[in-house]
């Protein structure tokens, strides 16, 4: 008869605690607003107003042309039926972001410079705060846009507007560059080189306030799946390697266009994770429970996840 010695069980109680505490503590996204952000067709791109009290996002469905930007305000504790833009509904509208000082709103759009030709290729666009809402969306002009695609705007608080670019001369099919704000105008944009974009695709930047830190998607080797993403920090001038943000935000469904909450301390990004990781894994779905998840966000669609950035412990890596 063998005997076990009362020192391994206390080491495999200690180990198992071990294990259910890490497990316990390891930070999981949640998803955001669900049933009226996020919701059972796809939702991209999120931005916040300084004040944290309204959300811009846009709303597509899928395989489809139809990509509108939306808004809803927090009311009660509540995040509000989402209204239309009052500039967006005829184009392809896209990846809303907001200047850090909330006077100036960017997004993409396949939308005509004369209102009547068709147009395949995105630019990017921009409305200011006034009065009455926002003015008549106005065309940043030849030195950011191209016959290429240009899209994902970011800026920070000195006006340097971050975006991807599918342009001549980058590392790869899609590249991040920078613009910096002159005397009122956009310089030449410069790729962010090699630290950041890669032979693969590289898009979706959001830049902080400050800056320095930078969050963006990109399918590269050594990912999780289509896209994860990952972040960068200025220091000096120059941008450190880019980080995978890990198995926490990344997954083998598709991670794309990070964002910052009003008060930075939160993430949100889009994801497609959902059903089909899971459907039939635990037990057989009825045809009404089918039903009722296809009718619901995780179905597979994007939606949009948050999660503490303390939890991801970014300045510990």
């Amino acid at each position: 008869m063998i005997r076990i010695k009362p020192q391994f069980f206390l080491y495999c109680i200690l180990s198992a605690m071990t294990l259910l505490t890490a497990y316990a503590q390891k930070p999981t996204p949640q998803l955001f607003a669900e049933g009226t952000v996020s919701t059972q067709f796809d939702e991209s791109r999120i931005a916040f107003t300084p004040d944290g009290k309204t959300v811009w996002f846009g709303k597509s469905v899928t395989w489809s042309d139809v990509s509108i930007l939306v808004f809803s305000h927090l009311k009660n504790g509540r995040w509000a039926e989402p209204e239309i833009a009052p500039f967006s509904g005829r184009w392809r509208d896209s990846e809303p972001f907001i200047s850090p000082d909330g006077n100036r709103l960017f997004f993409s759009s396949t939308r005509p410079m004369d209102d009547k030709t068709t147009k395949t290729d995105s630019d990017i666009w921009m409305v200011e705060k006034n009065a009455t809402g926002w003015s008549e969306p106005k065309n940043l002009g030849p030195t950011i846009n191209t016959a290429a695609q240009e899209m994902s705007p970011s800026v920070d608080r000195e006006g340097t507007l971050y975006f991807a670019s599918t342009r001549a001369g980058g590392r790869g099919s899609l590249d991040i560059y920078r613009s910096r704000m002159v005397a009122g105008k956009y310089t030449a944009p410069e790729n962010l080189g090699e630290a950041i974009n890669t032979a693969g695709p590289d898009s979706d930047p959001c830049i902080d306030a400050s800056g320095q830190k930078l969050f963006f998607a990109s399918i590269r080797p050594g990912g999780a799946g289509a896209w994860d993403i990952y972040a960068s920090a200025n220091s000096n001038g120059r941008w450190a390697a880019a980080r995978s943000l890990g198995e926490a935000i990344n997954t083998r469904a598709a991670e794309r266009w990070p964002a910052l909450s009003s008060d930075g301390r939160h993430l949100l990004f889009t994801s497609s994770r959902g059903m089909a990781d899971a459907l039939f894994e635990k037990e057989r779905l009825t045809y009404q429970q089918l039903v009722k998840k296809l009718r619901s966000a995780g179905n597979d669609s994007t939606d949009i996840y948050r999660i503490e950035l303390n939890a991801l412990k970014l300045d510990q890596r």
